[in-house]
């Protein structure tokens, strides 16, 4: 009788492990790739966050799921280039381009709102006269501009004409400090928040480089499950306004400070010319947009 009660609490126990298996097994699994250089709070930063959040909206419909952050030290044209290849990590954040559009599957919501296309410049402290009198493309041509090697920006700025030194992305600001570039354009995003965690850099304040710009999210092109589910998920975040909640607590400013910024400097329009047909048709969705106003209908 105790054998078969031993044989029976076995049997349980084999059937609530393998229970517990299936359980993680449905669970959809979501690796992204964790690196992140000026977030300085405990709280989950922006792009897993906006993750977390399409993920959590669409659990109704497509289950639970297990966000996973993977420690990859490679460059965002390597990462993007693992995801294509479906190795280590199955979602990644990028300026889109053709090629990137092409490679893999882009996820249609601009999770920057579009202000990646308004680029502020950090420059050294003490040197802003220098820049006063910038009114034009033409006026930039004889500055040294820092971009990432894989940056699609790179590319946009080099289009127009524009005299652009590549390096990694984590010796930019190094070389502005050491004046071995006069500028480096960051996004409405980033160079306020950037130049908080260096004394010697400071904003410029006439000018913004301006070109539409959209940031995705990309899976696999295989991943199409993922690739609805986060599309699903960022709409509902959109429309019922926790995307925004994220967005302007994390990644941006007060919108009021956005619209002032913009209109008081001089805007140097650029052409993008990496731009696809479905990037341009999201222009006349308000939902998607910080910037309400588009300003770059006579460019593209």
């Amino acid at each position: 009788m105790l054998n078969h009660i031993k044989y029976l609490i076995c049997c349980l126990l084999l059937l609530g492990q393998h229970a517990n298996a299936e359980l993680a097994a449905a669970k959809q699994l979501v690796r992204y790739n964790n690196y992140f250089t000026f977030d300085s709070s405990n709280e989950l930063p922006y792009y897993p966050a906006l993750l977390d959040m399409a993920l959590t909206l669409t659990e109704a419909e497509y289950g639970e799921y297990q966000l996973i952050p993977v420690k990859l030290s490679t460059t965002q044209g390597r990462s993007l280039k693992l995801l294509e290849q479906n190795q280590y990590i199955d979602v990644h954040w990028s300026v889109s381009n053709l090629q990137r559009e092409a490679d893999l599957q882009a996820i249609y919501v601009p999770i920057k709102k579009g202000l990646m296309g308004y680029r502020i410049s950090l420059i050294r402290k003490g040197e802003q006269a220098r820049f006063n009198q910038i009114r034009s493309i033409d006026d930039l041509k004889g500055f040294r501009l820092g971009q990432g090697f894989s940056w699609p920006d790179s590319l946009i700025l080099k289009e127009n004409q524009l005299l652009v030194v590549h390096a990694n992305t984590q010796n930019l600001h190094s070389m502005l400090q050491k004046q071995r570039i006069d500028l480096f354009p960051r996004s409405f995003t980033e160079a306020w928040r950037e130049s908080a965690a260096f004394e010697d850099l400071a904003v410029e304040s006439s000018f913004v480089i301006s070109y539409l710009s959209p940031m995705y999210f990309f899976v696999n092109k295989q991943n199409q499950q993922l690739a609805k589910r986060l599309e699903q998920g960022l709409i509902i975040g959109l429309k019922n306004g926790q995307f925004d909640q994220l967005f302007y607590k994390h990644r941006a400013p007060a919108q009021s400070f956005i619209d002032q910024e913009l209109a008081k400097r001089t805007h140097i329009k650029l052409v993008n010319p990496q731009l696809s047909a479905r990037s341009l048709q999201l222009r006349d969705n308000p939902l998607f947009w910080a910037v309400k106003e588009n300003n770059h209908r006579k460019n593209n």
